[in-house]
């Protein structure tokens, strides 16, 4: 299922089409979309780690940032984590994922 939505999003493990869906299901507040987004990449990162390797930083943190939206802050921590040990440029994303990981921080505190 992963490979072919992904294949259907540009030929290949393209992220282009992935960044595309991720910020357009997150600026539309659709929820149900960025869980589904996320199933596909978790499918994705069940395949091995060269399929996420794959996926650039930006893609990685769109990823932390939707799981935190949702709830799912330790999945949120884990492609967090994966996109800082890609020694992210510093930039709006960087910015970004400083945020992502004070909300984790702030849910891992509220309990």
């Amino acid at each position: 299922a992963a490979v072919a939505v992904f294949m259907g999003l540009g030929g290949g493990y393209q992220d282009n089409g992935l960044h595309r869906l991720l910020l357009d299901a997150a600026s539309g507040a659709d929820d149900t979309l960025l869980a589904r987004v996320l199933g596909e990449v978790d499918s994705l990162s069940r395949l091995g780690n060269a399929a996420v390797d794959r996926l650039s930083p930006e893609v990685l943190l769109l990823c932390a940032e939707a799981a935190v939206k949702l709830g799912r802050c330790e999945e949120g921590d884990s492609y967090l984590q994966a996109y800082l040990s890609a020694k992210p440029a510093a930039n709006q994303f960087l910015a970004r994922g400083y945020y992502c990981a004070a909300q984790v921080a702030a849910s891992r505190a509220a309990g």
